[in-house]
Protein backbone atom coordinates (compact mmCIF):
# COMPACT_ATOMS: atom_id res chain seq x y z
CA UNK A 1 0.00 0.00 0.00
CA UNK A 2 1.05 3.62 -0.37
CA UNK A 3 -0.32 7.12 0.17
CA UNK A 4 0.49 10.63 -0.97
CA UNK A 5 1.63 13.43 1.31
CA UNK A 6 4.17 13.75 4.10
CA UNK A 7 4.45 11.39 7.06
CA UNK A 8 2.53 13.06 9.91
CA UNK A 9 1.07 11.48 13.06
CA UNK A 10 -0.84 14.62 14.09
CA UNK A 11 -4.58 14.50 14.58
CA UNK A 12 -5.44 17.49 12.38
CA UNK A 13 -5.83 17.79 8.60
CA UNK A 14 -2.70 16.48 6.87
CA UNK A 15 -1.96 14.09 9.75
CA UNK A 16 -3.22 10.63 10.61
CA UNK A 17 -0.46 8.60 8.88
CA UNK A 18 -1.63 5.34 10.43
CA UNK A 19 -3.63 2.42 9.06
CA UNK A 20 -5.84 -0.04 10.93
CA UNK A 21 -7.32 -3.47 10.26
CA UNK A 22 -10.94 -4.07 11.32
CA UNK A 23 -12.96 -7.28 11.36
CA UNK A 24 -16.25 -8.74 12.54
CA UNK A 25 -16.90 -12.41 13.20
CA UNK A 26 -19.91 -14.29 11.90
CA UNK A 27 -21.66 -14.47 15.28
CA UNK A 28 -21.50 -10.68 15.88
CA UNK A 29 -23.67 -8.88 13.35
CA UNK A 30 -23.99 -5.24 14.42
CA UNK A 31 -21.70 -2.47 13.14
CA UNK A 32 -20.54 -1.55 16.65
CA UNK A 33 -19.07 -5.04 17.07
CA UNK A 34 -16.19 -4.46 14.65
CA UNK A 35 -12.77 -5.20 16.18
CA UNK A 36 -10.19 -2.44 15.58
CA UNK A 37 -6.44 -3.07 15.52
CA UNK A 38 -3.79 -0.84 17.01
CA UNK A 39 -2.28 1.85 14.78
CA UNK A 40 0.02 0.75 11.94
CA UNK A 41 2.38 3.56 10.81
CA UNK A 42 2.14 4.30 7.07
CA UNK A 43 5.28 5.85 5.59
CA UNK A 44 5.71 7.60 2.22
CA UNK A 45 6.31 5.28 -0.72
CA UNK A 46 5.12 1.75 -1.40
CA UNK A 47 5.16 -0.55 1.65
CA UNK A 48 4.12 -4.08 2.47
CA UNK A 49 2.31 -4.13 5.82
CA UNK A 50 2.07 -7.36 7.84
CA UNK A 51 -0.29 -7.92 10.75
CA UNK A 52 -0.27 -11.15 12.79
CA UNK A 53 -3.96 -11.95 13.03
CA UNK A 54 -3.33 -15.00 15.24
CA UNK A 55 -1.68 -13.18 18.13
CA UNK A 56 -3.65 -12.53 21.35
CA UNK A 57 -6.06 -9.62 20.91
CA UNK A 58 -4.62 -8.02 24.04
CA UNK A 59 -1.45 -7.35 22.03
CA UNK A 60 -3.08 -6.08 18.86
CA UNK A 61 -6.50 -4.53 19.52
CA UNK A 62 -7.63 -1.16 20.92
CA UNK A 63 -11.41 -1.50 20.54
CA UNK A 64 -13.85 -2.26 23.36
CA UNK A 65 -14.77 -5.53 21.66
CA UNK A 66 -11.94 -7.98 20.99
CA UNK A 67 -13.31 -11.05 19.26
CA UNK A 68 -10.35 -13.18 18.10
CA UNK A 69 -9.72 -13.27 14.36
CA UNK A 70 -9.05 -17.01 14.46
CA UNK A 71 -12.16 -18.76 15.84
CA UNK A 72 -14.82 -21.28 14.93
CA UNK A 73 -17.22 -18.41 14.13
CA UNK A 74 -15.15 -17.29 11.17
CA UNK A 75 -14.64 -13.73 9.90
CA UNK A 76 -17.64 -12.23 8.13
CA UNK A 77 -16.22 -8.74 7.43
CA UNK A 78 -12.59 -7.68 6.93
CA UNK A 79 -11.73 -4.01 6.40
CA UNK A 80 -8.47 -2.08 5.95
CA UNK A 81 -8.45 1.67 6.71
CA UNK A 82 -5.36 3.14 4.98
CA UNK A 83 -5.13 6.34 7.07
CA UNK A 84 -6.89 8.53 9.64
CA UNK A 85 -6.36 11.89 7.97
CA UNK A 86 -9.47 14.04 8.63
CA UNK A 87 -8.71 16.35 5.67
CA UNK A 88 -11.73 17.06 3.48
CA UNK A 89 -10.42 19.74 1.15
CA UNK A 90 -12.38 22.44 2.97
CA UNK A 91 -10.72 22.27 6.41
CA UNK A 92 -7.14 23.23 5.59
CA UNK A 93 -5.79 20.28 3.60
CA UNK A 94 -6.76 18.16 0.62
CA UNK A 95 -7.80 14.53 1.22
CA UNK A 96 -4.95 12.03 0.89
CA UNK A 97 -4.85 9.75 -2.12
CA UNK A 98 -4.05 6.16 -1.20
CA UNK A 99 -3.45 2.93 -3.08
CA UNK A 100 -3.88 -0.65 -1.94
CA UNK A 101 -2.41 -3.15 -4.37
CA UNK A 102 -3.77 -6.25 -2.64
CA UNK A 103 -4.88 -7.67 0.69
CA UNK A 104 -3.81 -11.26 1.34
CA UNK A 105 -4.43 -13.73 4.14
CA UNK A 106 -1.26 -15.81 4.30
CA UNK A 107 0.43 -18.34 6.52
CA UNK A 108 3.33 -17.30 8.76
CA UNK A 109 6.78 -16.57 7.29
CA UNK A 110 8.96 -19.68 7.17
CA UNK A 111 12.74 -19.95 7.10
CA UNK A 112 15.30 -22.72 6.67
CA UNK A 113 18.52 -20.78 6.23
CA UNK A 114 18.69 -17.00 5.82
CA UNK A 115 15.74 -14.66 6.28
CA UNK A 116 15.80 -10.93 5.40
CA UNK A 117 14.29 -8.91 8.26
CA UNK A 118 13.01 -5.52 7.07
CA UNK A 119 12.27 -2.71 9.50
CA UNK A 120 11.99 1.07 9.74
CA UNK A 121 12.36 3.57 12.56
CA UNK A 122 9.01 5.24 13.29
CA UNK A 123 10.66 8.67 13.27
CA UNK A 124 11.79 8.04 9.67
CA UNK A 125 15.16 9.63 10.53
CA UNK A 126 18.74 8.38 10.09
CA UNK A 127 21.19 7.96 12.97
CA UNK A 128 21.25 5.93 16.14
CA UNK A 129 21.81 2.22 16.53
CA UNK A 130 19.46 -0.74 16.24
CA UNK A 131 19.76 -4.02 18.13
CA UNK A 132 17.79 -7.00 16.80
CA UNK A 133 16.97 -10.02 18.98
CA UNK A 134 14.86 -13.16 18.69
CA UNK A 135 12.27 -14.08 21.29
CA UNK A 136 9.96 -17.08 21.57
CA UNK A 137 7.37 -15.04 23.49
CA UNK A 138 5.35 -12.49 21.43
CA UNK A 139 5.33 -9.72 24.06
CA UNK A 140 8.74 -10.18 25.72
CA UNK A 141 11.86 -8.56 24.27
CA UNK A 142 14.69 -10.79 25.50
CA UNK A 143 17.53 -12.92 24.17
CA UNK A 144 20.96 -12.44 22.66
CA UNK A 145 21.30 -9.97 19.75
CA UNK A 146 21.76 -11.42 16.29
CA UNK A 147 22.70 -8.00 14.85
CA UNK A 148 23.62 -4.47 15.94
CA UNK A 149 23.50 -1.97 13.08
CA UNK A 150 23.32 1.74 12.32
CA UNK A 151 19.82 3.08 11.60
CA UNK A 152 19.38 4.28 8.03
CA UNK A 153 16.52 6.54 6.94
CA UNK A 154 13.80 4.54 5.23
CA UNK A 155 13.59 0.76 5.05
CA UNK A 156 16.47 -1.21 6.61
CA UNK A 157 17.20 -4.88 5.91
CA UNK A 158 19.09 -7.17 8.29
CA UNK A 159 19.92 -10.77 7.43
CA UNK A 160 18.95 -13.40 10.03
CA UNK A 161 20.78 -16.73 10.01
CA UNK A 162 18.46 -19.50 11.23
CA UNK A 163 20.79 -22.47 10.70
CA UNK A 164 21.58 -22.87 14.40
CA UNK A 165 18.02 -22.26 15.63
CA UNK A 166 15.72 -25.05 16.77
CA UNK A 167 12.48 -25.52 14.87
CA UNK A 168 9.72 -23.27 16.18
CA UNK A 169 8.13 -19.81 16.12
CA UNK A 170 10.34 -16.76 16.72
CA UNK A 171 9.54 -13.06 16.97
CA UNK A 172 12.03 -10.32 16.11
CA UNK A 173 12.47 -7.61 18.73
CA UNK A 174 13.97 -4.31 17.56
CA UNK A 175 15.58 -1.85 19.98
CA UNK A 176 16.47 1.59 18.59
CA UNK A 177 18.82 3.79 20.61
CA UNK A 178 19.20 7.47 19.78
CA UNK A 179 20.25 10.45 21.89
CA UNK A 180 20.26 8.57 25.19
CA UNK A 181 16.74 7.15 24.69
CA UNK A 182 15.75 3.66 23.58
CA UNK A 183 12.54 2.11 22.23
CA UNK A 184 11.58 -1.57 21.85
CA UNK A 185 9.15 -3.04 19.34
CA UNK A 186 8.34 -6.70 18.66
CA UNK A 187 7.27 -7.88 15.21
CA UNK A 188 3.58 -8.65 14.88
CA UNK A 189 4.15 -11.79 12.80
CA UNK A 190 6.45 -14.67 13.74
CA UNK A 191 9.11 -16.40 11.70
CA UNK A 192 8.56 -20.15 11.70
CA UNK A 193 11.89 -21.97 11.52
CA UNK A 194 11.48 -25.38 9.90
CA UNK A 195 14.65 -27.29 9.09
CA UNK A 196 14.46 -30.22 6.70
CA UNK A 197 16.65 -33.05 7.97
CA UNK A 198 16.92 -34.44 4.46
CA UNK A 199 18.07 -31.16 2.88
CA UNK A 200 21.54 -31.42 1.45
CA UNK A 201 23.84 -28.64 2.64
CA UNK A 202 26.94 -27.39 0.92
CA UNK A 203 30.22 -26.93 2.73
CA UNK A 204 30.45 -23.83 4.93
CA UNK A 205 32.37 -20.99 3.23
CA UNK A 206 35.57 -20.14 5.05
CA UNK A 207 37.43 -16.85 5.36
CA UNK A 208 40.21 -18.17 7.57
CA UNK A 209 42.90 -16.96 5.15
CA UNK A 210 41.32 -13.52 4.54
CA UNK A 211 42.42 -10.29 6.24
CA UNK A 212 39.80 -7.52 5.94
CA UNK A 213 40.77 -3.87 5.68
CA UNK A 214 39.33 -1.08 7.80
CA UNK A 215 39.50 2.71 7.45
CA UNK A 216 37.92 5.58 9.37
CA UNK A 217 35.13 7.45 7.57
CA UNK A 218 33.46 10.09 9.73
CA UNK A 219 31.74 8.39 12.66
CA UNK A 220 32.06 4.94 11.11
CA UNK A 221 34.72 2.47 10.11
CA UNK A 222 34.51 1.17 6.54
CA UNK A 223 35.34 -2.54 6.59
CA UNK A 224 35.93 -4.33 3.28
CA UNK A 225 36.97 -7.81 2.19
CA UNK A 226 37.36 -9.91 -0.99
CA UNK A 227 34.55 -12.05 -2.36
CA UNK A 228 34.12 -15.64 -1.20
CA UNK A 229 32.23 -18.26 -3.24
CA UNK A 230 28.97 -19.87 -2.14
CA UNK A 231 28.00 -17.06 0.21
CA UNK A 232 24.54 -15.84 1.23
CA UNK A 233 25.73 -13.13 3.62
CA UNK A 234 28.56 -11.92 5.86
CA UNK A 235 28.82 -11.08 9.54
CA UNK A 236 31.22 -8.36 10.71
CA UNK A 237 32.46 -8.43 14.31
CA UNK A 238 34.11 -5.47 16.05
CA UNK A 239 36.41 -7.15 18.54
CA UNK A 240 36.73 -4.38 21.14
CA UNK A 241 33.02 -3.59 21.65
CA UNK A 242 31.71 -7.05 20.62
CA UNK A 243 29.34 -5.45 18.08
CA UNK A 244 28.00 -7.39 15.10
CA UNK A 245 26.70 -6.30 11.69
CA UNK A 246 25.18 -8.45 8.93
CA UNK A 247 25.35 -7.74 5.17
CA UNK A 248 24.03 -9.42 2.05
CA UNK A 249 26.29 -11.46 -0.21
CA UNK A 250 26.57 -8.76 -2.87
CA UNK A 251 27.82 -6.26 -0.26
CA UNK A 252 31.46 -6.59 0.69
CA UNK A 253 31.77 -3.24 2.46
CA UNK A 254 30.25 -2.60 5.90
CA UNK A 255 29.95 0.80 7.61
CA UNK A 256 30.28 0.05 11.32
CA UNK A 257 29.86 2.70 13.98
CA UNK A 258 33.15 3.45 15.74
CA UNK A 259 32.67 1.95 19.22
CA UNK A 260 34.81 4.34 21.27
CA UNK A 261 35.59 7.88 20.14
CA UNK A 262 39.31 8.42 20.47
CA UNK A 263 39.97 4.68 20.81
CA UNK A 264 40.91 1.94 18.39
CA UNK A 265 38.89 -0.79 16.70
CA UNK A 266 39.59 -3.90 14.67
CA UNK A 267 37.31 -6.31 12.85
CA UNK A 268 36.78 -9.90 11.77
CA UNK A 269 34.44 -11.16 9.06
CA UNK A 270 32.84 -14.55 8.51
CA UNK A 271 30.59 -15.82 5.74
CA UNK A 272 27.24 -17.64 5.73
CA UNK A 273 26.38 -20.21 3.09
CA UNK A 274 23.70 -22.83 2.68
CA UNK A 275 25.97 -25.16 4.64
CA UNK A 276 26.12 -22.94 7.70
CA UNK A 277 28.56 -20.48 9.23
CA UNK A 278 32.19 -20.43 8.10
CA UNK A 279 35.35 -19.69 10.04
CA UNK A 280 36.25 -16.13 11.07
CA UNK A 281 38.78 -14.18 9.03
CA UNK A 282 42.01 -12.90 10.48
CA UNK A 283 41.61 -9.63 12.43
CA UNK A 284 42.03 -6.40 10.49
CA UNK A 285 44.65 -3.86 11.41
CA UNK A 286 43.57 -1.38 14.08
CA UNK A 287 41.73 1.75 12.95
CA UNK A 288 41.59 4.89 15.10
CA UNK A 289 38.11 6.08 16.07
Amino acid sequence: MSEDGAYNLGGGPGGGSVARVLWRTGNHNSADQMVTSKAIPVYPGVRSVTVDMAQPTGNSVISRVAWPFVSSAGVAVLRVDPNEDPATGTNGAAPRRFRIDSVQLRSDFTADGYFPVTWQDKSNLPGGSAVLRLTRTPNVCAGDPFATVRVQKGVNTTLLNTHDLANGRYYVCLTIRRGGASTNRIAAAPIVVTHSAAAARAASPTMASVTPTAARSGATAQVSWPAVGGVVGYQVHELNSDRYTVTRAATRVSAVACPNTGGRARFQVRAFGSGGVGAWSRPSAYVSC
